[in-house]
C-alpha cells in the first residue's frame, strides 16, 4: 500500500527512556485509532506503489533526524512479472527537532533520467542534478527530500539499497516473462546521497581499460554516467 511507517519505542513521559515491552510503544503520528504513516509513495497519477525491500537510512546533513532511502515495486507473485505501473526511488528527511508526516511529492524534489546513451554497446544512463531547496535551511524551502521516478516500462526496485562514500547505489527489475530468456534484466544506479544528483566524476568503467578515471565519460568530457543496464536479474547492492 506505499505506507511508510514510522514507531515511537520510547515513553514520552519516562524522559525519553526506552519501553521495555510493546505497551509503551505506538505510531509516532496520529493516535492509535487512527495512526497516521510518515509517508505514503504513490505515482503522479495517485496510485499507491508497494515497498517490498529495506529501507537504508543514515544522519541527516543538517544534524536534524535521518534520511532514509527505498525503492517502490513488488515482485513476488504470478501477476507482478505483467505490471506496468511507474515506481520511484524515494529519499526522504524524517526530522526530529521538529517531526512531521511529509505530505507527498509536492515536497520532494524530483530528478529524473535525462538521456540514455550507448557506448561501445553497453546502454548507460545520465541524470539531472536539481537542488534541494530543504525545509527550514534554505530561504523559502520546503523540501523533505527528493525522488527519481524509473522510466521503463515494468521497472521496479525488489532489491536493498546501499550507502558508500556519501553515495546511494541500487538495482532496478524489469521482468521477462518470456519462457526461454533468463527472467528480466535491470539498471544499477549510483546518485549523490544528500540530493540524488549525478555525480560529478566517474563511476564506470566505461571504456574497458580497467580503470576508473575521467577518460570514462559519455562522449565529452564531464559527461559521466549513472547507470548501466545490466543483463540478468539484479541482486541486492549488498
Amino acid at each position: 500500500q506505499g505506507n511508510m511507517w514510522k514507531f515511537d519505542l520510547c515513553d514520552a513521559n519516562n524522559q525519553g527512556v526506552c519501553a521495555s515491552n510493546a505497551n509503551g510503544w505506538g505510531v509516532a503520528f496520529g493516535t492509535t485509532a487512527s495512526p497516521q504513516p510518515l509517508f505514503v509513495a504513490k505515482d503522479s497519477s495517485n496510485n499507491r506503489q508497494p515497498i517490498t525491500s529495506a529501507v537504508e537510512l543514515t544522519r541527516h546533513f543538517s544534524g536534524d533526524g535521518y534520511q532514509l532511502y527505498f525503492g517502490t515495486g513488488k515482485y513476488l507473485e504470478n501477476g507482478d512479472i505483467s505490471t506496468t505501473g511507474t515506481q520511484t526511488f524515494y529519499s526522504l528527511w524524517d526530522k526530529s527537532l521538529s517531526p512531521s508526516t511529509i505530505a507527498g511529492r509536492s515536497v520532494l524534489q524530483q530528478q529524473t533520467i535525462t538521456t540514455t546513451p550507448t557506448v561501445s554497446g553497453q546502454n548507460y544512463r545520465q541524470t539531472s542534478s536539481n537542488a534541494v531547496a530543504w525545509d527550514g535551511l534554505v530561504s523559502g524551502g520546503t523540501m523533505r527530500g527528493w525522488y527519481i521516478d524509473l522510466p521503463s516500462s515494468g521497472e521496479r526496485v525488489v532489491s536493498d539499497s546501499s550507502l558508500y562514500a556519501n553515495r546511494i547505489l541500487f538495482t532496478t527489475l524489469i521482468p521477462d516473462a518470456a519462457a526461454c530468456s533468463a527472467g528480466g534484466y535491470g539498471w544499477l544506479m549510483e546518485l549523490d546521497a544528500v540530493t540524488g544528483s549525478a555525480l560529478s566524476g566517474p563511476t564506470y568503467d566505461v571504456n574497458g581499460d580497467g580503470k576508473v578515471d575521467a577518460s570514462d565519460n559519455l562522449g565529452s568530457p564531464g559527461a559521466y554516467a549513472t547507470g548501466v543496464q545490466t543483463s540478468s536479474i539484479p541482486s541486492a547492492v549488498r
